[in-house]
């Protein structure tokens, strides 16, 4: 709510989070939930108080590391991570390098290494140094899971 607050009035609807986070079925099998809440209703000053929940099984993307989550203001582009261990604001697009993001950016298009070692002329190892730096910064375990984690925070 503190970021909610601080931006201007114009800009307040625009901000939603989404926290994943791990919990059990009746059988008592793990599944992972994609909760995302969106804010609806705002009073006189602007204050969210009605908000949407969606809650959706994203056991297929894999996170690795639960709970966390991502704040969005769609206003500004901009995109935060929060983590109980950190759990100040930090800015998902200043997590990778520039490289970085072009080889996510060439993963979500379908490119596999030795083609993006080819189109950014570098070496196979290059890139394969670069996608075990991302997984690892991203807190994933596969590329599926990168491309998700890609697509959910607008990289």
């Amino acid at each position: 709510m503190e970021y909610i607050l601080e931006r201007p009035h114009n800009e307040r609807k625009w901000v939603h989070v989404t926290y994943f986070y791990r919990c059990g079925r009746k059988d008592g099998s793990p599944v992972t939930i994609q909760h995302q809440s969106i804010p609806l209703a705002f009073d006189d000053n602007e204050v969210p108080y009605i908000f949407v929940n969606v809650f959706t099984d994203v056991s297929f993307l894999a996170p690795t590391e639960l709970p966390q989550a991502i704040l969005c203001n769609r206003k500004t582009n901009e995109t935060f991570h929060i983590r109980p261990e950190r759990p100040e604001l930090t800015k998902t697009k200043d997590l990778f390098s520039l490289r970085e993001k072009e080889i996510i950016r060439l993963l979500i298009s379908g490119l596999n290494s030795k083609q993006i070692a080819a189109q950014l002329f570098i070496s196979q190892e290059t890139v394969r140094t670069h996608r075990k730096n991302i997984l690892r910064k991203a807190n994933m375990s596969t590329t599926s899971g990168l491309v998700a984690y890609a697509i959910i925070n607008g990289l």
